[in-house]
């Protein structure tokens, strides 16, 4: 089935106060940040930008004309490939002021929505939410853990979507107001493809994306996503002769030494844990982390998530905030074998982080015997990280 992707570009950008998809980010304005992440996408076979034209180049076959609302432009874009397409297509709605999409995330989300038909993007909400009556009282609290913030793309098949379309034709027929799957909530117009899919009364499924997947809306959205800061650390650490069963080799906190790797260093050597403390630290042009963890080793602690703990506290009373976008970790070493638990790895480093594993990078290579860790004497670890400033 080819992927369709309909870039939704018609608004007016009236909160913003100028024409944000021509505002330039990363030396490329908004629009063409967002199409390069959709010309880059081996999964994504056509783009259509509805509301803006565009030169025909790479994959972008054409440029739609908007309606007077989203809505309006996404059933544009609609009836424009229910017309184009013979057969059966998958739709890739995508506003063009969420240009921090990445890649992989398209990439992975594609390959979900190919058993879940239907699937949106987003994210669960780190923040305490509540409702709120219309004379501005809280009427409820409401559990954030349950609470998913929903981004773009959403996704389905183009079937779906002209079946939806029907059945709100018919329901809006006479009336200003439509009811969707949830029977206390009325709109004028569904405010996004996933209220209008749920006319279906089909499972709607949701992809846990990258949190600064996040649509631009005003003029200061700009500087919130350009201020930030990168840390870089390294770490490595030799193997000891004999295994030490009170100091087992840990990685990202998980115990990886299979009953024969230690550290010959005082602590468990965990190479990701010290190489993310030295890169936190540095983010903030800190010294490396070994003084602050070279007490807590006289103390007989080997455990390196307390090391980690440590650092945290260590910039915490230094008035940083550690809001941890992406951390990206690179391993050298011929033993241990990390890719039977690269899942569990990752898993775990994002429990200790408070982020999701998707904002995890984990990539590891032996070395090929061509220095001391590549010929198994130890273990190498680099680790990126990028903090909201």
């Amino acid at each position: 089935m080819r992927n369709v992707a309909l870039i939704m570009a018609a608004g007016n950008s009236s909160r913003c106060g100028f024409d944000k998809l021509l505002k330039e980010l990363h030396q490329k304005n908004v629009l063409a940040t967002c199409l390069q992440t959709f010309q880059t996408a081996t999964s994504i076979d056509d783009i259509w930008i509805v509301g803006k034209p565009v030169p025909n180049t790479g994959k972008i076959r054409g440029s739609i004309t908007g309606g007077s609302s989203r809505f309006e432009s996404v059933k544009a874009g609609l009836e424009h490939c229910k017309k184009f397409y013979e057969d059966e297509v998958r739709i890739i709605v995508h506003n063009a002021a969420n240009p921090f999409l990445t890649i992989s995330d398209l990439e992975m989300g594609l390959k979900q929505a190919e058993n879940k038909t239907n699937l949106i993007f987003g994210f669960f909400t780190p923040n305490s939410i509540k409702q709120v009556k219309e004379n501005g009282i809280v009427n409820k609290f409401l559990d954030r853990e349950q609470i998913f913030e929903t981004q773009t793309p959403q996704i389905s098949t183009l079937e779906n979507f002209n079946q939806a379309l029907q059945i709100w034709s018919q329901k809006s027929s006479g009336s200003k107001k439509w009811e969707i799957a949830d029977p206390g909530m009325h709109f004028s117009e569904p405010k996004d493809e996933a209220e209008l899919l749920s006319l279906l009364n089909q499972p709607i499924h949701v992809f846990e994306c990258q949190p600064n997947n996040t649509k631009i809306t005003f003029a200061s959205d700009f500087e919130t996503n350009t201020n930030f800061k990168i840390g870089l650390g390294e770490d490595s650490h030799r193997f000891a002769k004999l295994f030490d069963p009170l100091k087992p080799l840990r990685l990202a906190g998980i115990d990886m030494s299979e009953n024969h790797l230690s550290s010959d260093g005082n602590s468990d050597g965990d190479v990701i844990l010290h190489a993310l403390c030295n890169a936190l630290l540095s983010a903030f042009g800190d010294k490396t982390f070994d003084p602050i963890a070279a007490p807590i080793c006289a103390a007989g602690e080997t455990n390196s998530t307390t090391y980690l703990k440590a650092t945290q506290a260590h910039l915490a009373n230094q008035n940083h905030e550690l809001k941890v976008q992406q951390v990206l970790v690179s391993l050298e070493g011929s033993q241990p074998k990390i890719a039977p638990h690269h899942e569990k790895l990752v898993n775990h480093l994002a429990e200790l982080l408070d982020i999701s594993p998707q904002c995890i990078g984990l990539t590891y290579t032996t070395g090929e015997g061509l220095s001391e860790v590549g010929k198994g004497f130890g273990i190498r670890s680099f680790v990126l990280v990028t903090l909201k400033a």
